[in-house]
């Protein structure tokens, strides 16, 4: 059985990305950022919250520079490799 942790239904709502229905808190935004509930991201949600595009991540995980894990046949990058990816990328100079 699947809990969400929540007291109850008016604090979430459902929402179907690619196929996989879900349960998230209320006012969660789906794409262009990390989500605080997801634990892990599909490799079109990971495009997307990263801003790059599916060639560009299969480049970076094909260099070792983000890690994948599989589970029933599903790649999934986890939020915490993500999050540090993007916090170990050069600092832009300043314009």
């Amino acid at each position: 059985m699947f809990t969400t942790g929540f007291q109850n239904t008016t604090e979430q709502r459902r929402i179907e990305d690619g196929g996989v229905k879900a349960i998230v808190p209320d006012g969660a935004q789906k794409g262009g950022m990390l989500a605080d509930w997801k634990l892990a991201y599909r490799i079109s949600e990971a495009c997307a919250a990263i801003g790059v595009k599916r060639s560009k991540l299969y480049e970076l995980i094909k260099a070792g520079r983000l890690a994948i894990r599989k589970a029933d046949g599903c790649t999934l990058i986890l939020k915490s490799e993500l999050e540090r990816y993007l916090d170990n990328l050069p600092l832009g100079a300043a314009a």
